[in-house]
């Protein structure tokens, strides 16, 4: 159950925001619900731009055996471009947000379980540490400067 909320984390944090933003008629949590979607949409962008590149595939793909990492999809994804994870780019944003690195969590949850023993998607992950390391930098940087 942990790890299927770790998996919808994107959809779960936008309609949460969406949602403080009508109850609370605050700014700051539409900016936020913006940002929000602006970084999956640069995600997106990154991963295509990605695909053209002639980086490695421990940098550019999904680990082998990377598997039902897109939503309810139980099929494999290892040969997805996967850099960067675009659920580090939101933990990076929100850790810079709300000085919280509590949001370090989502971030690593991305990893398999050789690398995290503690709480991990799969066997294999879904997310190397060079994918998750970016993602999570670009998510940091733009809440800096926007």
């Amino acid at each position: 159950m942990l790890m299927y909320f770790f998996q919808m984390f994107p959809e779960i944090a936008m309609i949460f925001f969406a949602l403080m933003h009508v109850w609370k008629k605050e700014q700051k949590y539409a900016h936020i619900l913006a940002m929000s979607v602006l970084l999956v949409f640069l995600g997106v962008l990154l991963k295509k731009l990605m695909s053209y590149t002639n980086l490695s595939d421990y940098i550019l793909r999904r680990p082998v055996g990377a598997f039902g990492c897109n939503g309810d999809s139980q099929a494999s994804c290892e040969n997805e471009v996967a850099m960067p994870s675009i659920h580090s780019m939101l933990a990076g944003y929100y850790t810079v947000k709300f000085n919280s690195w509590l949001f370090i969590f989502i971030a690593l949850s991305r990893l398999g379980k050789k690398e995290n023993p503690f709480f991990y998607h799969s066997k294999s992950g879904c997310h190397t540490v060079p994918q998750i390391t970016v993602g999570f930098c670009i998510g940091s940087f733009l809440a800096k400067v926007i």
